[in-house]
């Protein structure tokens, strides 16, 4: 909150908070998404912390979950939760995503997108289990409105989606128990 702008900073900045605010469409390629999360999330906090400040809130927010999910898959994946947690700081302390969370720009909302397609991805590997695949395909497509650079994270979540937790590639078909049942989805109950 202390190195959060306070207003309107150069560049996209104001452009975004004049769409958000009428709802309307900023530079190509209009970041809809973008538009309707910030709107919403004015609508919640811009009556607390004014305009401006609230929706540079909102990018510190989605930075701040993105590392935290970020992690969280580090914690699991690497078994030491020291080295996750200060990769997550690390992560969040980086000149480029600093600078983006304190500002109202798309690529915080972007970043944290990214991270829940990793981690719905790496549930659907875990657990073999096709809806967390639908879930990260989904997401995918979400961000796809945000901003092309929440897609960079695409290749390592297929990866993740077609990796099982022993290391071997296999197709999500359907819900795996602790037990090791399978229970093949129909389109019905997804």
């Amino acid at each position: 909150m202390l190195t959060l702008a306070p207003g309107v900073t150069p560049w996209d900045s104001g452009e975004f908070l004049a769409a958000i605010h009428t709802l309307g469409i900023p530079h190509p390629p209009g970041t809809p998404l973008y538009v309707l999360l910030g709107k919403v999330w004015s609508m919640i906090f811009a009556d607390a912390f004014g305009f401006a400040r609230a929706i540079n809130l909102f990018s510190a927010v989605c930075t701040a979950l993105g590392c935290g999910i970020l992690t969280s898959l580090l914690s699991k994946w690497t078994g030491d939760g020291f080295a996750a947690t200060a990769s997550g700081i690390t992560a969040g302390l980086i000149s480029t995503l600093w600078l983006s969370a304190t500002e109202t720009e798309v690529y915080a909302a972007a970043f944290f997108f990214g991270c829940l397609i990793l981690w719905a991805a790496d549930r659907a590997g875990e657990q073999s289990d096709m809806r967390w695949a639908l879930l990260a395909a989904y997401l995918t497509g979400l961000a796809w409105s945000l901003h092309l650079s929440a897609l960079l994270t695409v290749p390592s979540a297929i990866l993740l989606v077609f990796s099982t937790r022993d290391g071997y590639f296999a197709v999500p078909v359907g819900r795996r128990y602790a037990d090791g049942r399978r229970e093949a989805h129909s389109l019905a109950k997804l």
